[in-house]
């Protein structure tokens, strides 16, 4: 059994806390994503990828989603939609360089919030 096997009620969709990382401060960055595909009707998922990646099968009422090009990313290549993507707002990293951007992004709003710029 897996997640396709769950039945999704209606209301408020689950969630879990993926990573908490503490940024001083006492600011929290934390990221929140859904627990499971709701199977929606109306997939925004599917309108949103342009590479037809999550898709609806009628026969079976599931949904096959992104591997996020596991073969491609074993390769050595960036998954497809962010290579893509045209406004670069899709990244594709490891949780060390995770870390590290969010580091950065801490001293940057740091120094922005005492009147330095970087």
């Amino acid at each position: 059994m897996d997640q396709n096997d769950t039945d999704v009620e209606a209301g408020e969709l689950p969630l879990r806390r993926v990573f908490n990382e503490e940024l001083g401060c006492d600011v929290l960055d934390c990221a929140y994503l859904s627990a499971a595909c709701a199977h929606c009707d109306d997939a925004p998922c599917v309108m949103a990828c342009p590479f037809g990646a999550p898709r609806y099968l009628p026969d079976s009422g599931k949904m096959v989603k992104c591997d996020g090009c596991n073969e491609r990313l074993k390769s050595g290549l960036m998954p497809a939609c962010v290579r893509a993507c045209t406004f670069g707002a899709l990244t594709c990293m490891n949780e060390e360089e995770y870390q590290n951007s969010v580091k950065a992004r801490a001293l940057h709003a740091m120094l922005l919030a005492t009147g330095h710029r970087s």
